[in-house]
Order: structure tokens, then C-alpha cells, then sequence
């Protein structure tokens, strides 16, 4: 996906901080959680799909983030405030950036493929549970209404009154 699409999506300006990107993410994904709209499997559906993008986006944004502040902190630019102190270390034990690139690509990749997979395994799970609590419903339904329950018990039972 390409960052100026995701910086619109989370709606952020280009220069945003990591802290700023997951106040949008945290405000978006409420705006857009599926549990929102329960009540009506279209919208619910249409959420689904845009909260799956502005996941993607924020792991998109956090990672260009950061990939630009380690660039940053091998410029010799000030660190920003809350960095390790032994950022710099790992920054250097890193592999060739041809392999980072790669392995970054597998790695959001398969999160995206996991993200995926939970999202319709919990559309799933969801289905059976609202299934579930619709079948009670009726089945509440069916039974007969103003009955007391003693008409309904058994007859040994009200001679031990």
C-alpha cells in the first residue's frame, strides 16, 4: 500500500510522530469497529473491510516511522525523546538492507495474512454467537406467555406444599 494512501487513511499529515499515528489509529479504529454495527450485517461487513485497511495502513505508518528515525539516527540528528539508548546498537548489528527488505516484506506479509485470519475467524465466531443468541430468542418466543410456574409443575409436587 502506498504511505501517502495510508497517512490518508489515518488521516495524518506526512510528518507525523509514532505517537500521533497511534492516537489516529486508536480514534479511527473506534469510529470504524465492526461491534458498532451489530445491529446490521451490511455496515458491519463494509466495517470489517475498512477496519482490515486502516490496520494495514497503521503497520504501514509505524514502520516507515521508524524506518525513517533510524535513518535519522545514523545522521547524527538527536534522538527522540523515550528512544533506547542502545538503538543504535541494534541499528548496527542489522543484515544488508536487500535482506531487511525482504525479510520486512515477509514479516508484514504474514501479519497481514494473520490479521486476515482473525478477522474471519472472529466474523465466524461472531456469526455462530449472534445464531446462537437467535435461536434462544425464538425458542424463548415459542413458550407459552402469562403461565405461572406452578401450573407447570408435577402434581407430587403440590402435595408437598
Amino acid at each position: 500500500m502506498d504511505i501517502n494512501r495510508c497517512f490518508e487513511i489515518l488521516e495524518l499529515d506526512p510528518g507525523a510522530s509514532a505517537e500521533e499515528a497511534k492516537q489516529a489509529y486508536k480514534d479511527i479504529a473506534d469510529v470504524w469497529h465492526p461491534d458498532r454495527f451489530s445491529h446490521n450485517p451490511r455496515l458491519r461487513q463494509k466495517a470489517e473491510r475498512k477496519l482490515k485497511e486502516i490496520n494495514v495502513a497503521y503497520e504501514t505508518v509505524t514502520s516507515f516511522i521508524s524506518r525513517k528515525g533510524d535513518a535519522r539516527g545514523k545522521s547524527g540528528a538527536a534522538p527522540k525523546p523515550g528512544a533506547r539508548a542502545n538503538g543504535a546498537r541494534k541499528a548496527e548489528s542489522r543484515p544488508e538492507t536487500g535482506t531487511q527488505d525482504k525479510t520486512e516484506r515477509a514479516f508484514e506479509t504474514g501479519t497481514q495474512i494473520l490479521l486476515e485470519v482473525c478477522s474471519y475467524l472472529y466474523t465466524k465466531l461472531r456469526r455462530a454467537v449472534d445464531t446462537k443468541r437467535a435461536k434462544t430468542a425464538k425458542a424463548r418466543r415459542g413458550k407459552p406467555q402469562g403461565v405461572k410456574q406452578s401450573a407447570h409443575r408435577s402434581p407430587d409436587r403440590e402435595t408437598r406444599r
